[in-house]
């Protein structure tokens, strides 16, 4: 359980918590030149 290894902040790591790159994209221009993690994990098979 996140609660009784983190204490406090166990329900932060207990949650879902998507990410995206959509504001580094905008915020500098970036658009990424490498294979995502799904293709990148494909690749090593």
């Amino acid at each position: 359980m996140p609660e009784e290894t983190f204490g406090p902040l166990g329900a932060i790591f207990a949650m879902d918590q998507p990410a995206s790159s959509a504001h580094t994209r905008e915020a500098f221009g970036w658009t990424p030149t490498h294979p995502n993690l799904l293709q990148n994990l494909e690749n090593l098979r």
